[in-house]
């Protein structure tokens, strides 16, 4: 038994900045670092952390920023099966993370190109798979199908949301933050939805057995189709230094509980409050 992430693996390069530039606008910056990243291995390493027997499959390019990663994936207890590919980079992220510790991101990806090539046909049923879709459509469908054939238990990051049917997402947990599930909304024409009906609304349009929308500092919605009420669970209040991978820590550390035997409400309060520890310092991977 174990957690299996399939996903992405970049090098970040962080850069601060007092404040964003504009259109032909050139800013200097404060300072700048880089780390190992990616939405994937940032939620393999974030599972094992916690505890979890954890699995990453991804792709990463045969250069240094390749070695690296594998490495702290191996230091974290993460059991990491890159396929290394020749001719290609290990995937680029430039982040710009401002003073109030908000970030942009702009991701190269490189050799998560590629991730759709070693994606298994199935997985073991008594796996919790993770899937974030920064790896692009294919290669995200063809994970999640292998899950559902797999009878594993499957959580899906829709980040970014892609051009994929509603009903696609059907998984037993859906995460999205305010902006990703906006975008499914949209996709899917439902009008104005706020507040918890977002989450509601979610459930039954991908029918996914349940629906978790992050709200940073104020949170996070939970909705089961079991009861099909919405839960508000709340985090303490931080001052943040950079929300960088914060969303991917909630999602790994999610997982892990889960896999270790925590009902969804349990598990999304526990990793709501190591989410918020990891925004109080810089880098994806700090808690």
């Amino acid at each position: 038994m174990s957690v299996i992430v399939v996903g992405g693996a970049n090098r970040d390069l962080s850069v601060r900045v007092e404040r964003r530039a504009g259109p032909g606008e050139t800013v200097v910056a404060t300072g700048s670092y880089e780390s190992n990243g990616g939405k994937g291995a940032n939620q393999a390493w974030a599972s094992a952390r916690a505890g979890a027997p954890t699995v990453f499959i991804g792709a990463v390019g045969d250069d240094r920023a390749g070695i690296a990663q594998r490495d702290e994936l191996v230091r974290a207890g993460v059991v990491p099966q890159l396929s290394v590919i020749d001719g290609l980079a290990t995937g680029l992220a430039v982040i710009t993370v401002t003073d109030d510790g908000e970030n942009s991101i702009t991701v190269v990806p490189g050799a998560n190109e590629r991730v759709a090539d070693i994606v298994p046909t199935t997985f073991p049923a008594d796996a919790f798979v993770v899937v974030q879709t920064e790896i692009g459509r294919h290669a995200s469908e063809l994970a999640m199908t292998a899950s559902r054939r797999s009878g594993a238990r499957l959580i899906v990051n829709a980040a970014p949301v892609l051009d994929i049917d509603p009903r696609a997402w059907a998984c037993d947990l859906l995460v999205v933050n305010e902006h990703e599930a906006a975008d499914i909304l949209r996709a899917a024409q439902a009008g104005d939805v706020t507040g918890p009906r977002v989450a509601q609304t979610i459930l039954a349009l991908t029918g996914a057995e349940a629906v978790v929308v992050t709200l940073g500092a104020a949170g996070a919605y939970l909705c089961t189709g079991t009861s099909g009420e919405v839960q508000h669970l709340l985090t303490r209040p931080a001052t943040p230094v950079d929300t960088t991978g914060s969303g991917d820590t909630f999602v790994g550390h999610l997982a892990a509980r889960a896999f270790l035997g925590d009902d969804w409400a349990t598990a999304v309060s526990a990793a709501l409050a190591v989410a918020t520890a990891s925004v109080e310092q810089a880098g994806a991977r700090v808690w």
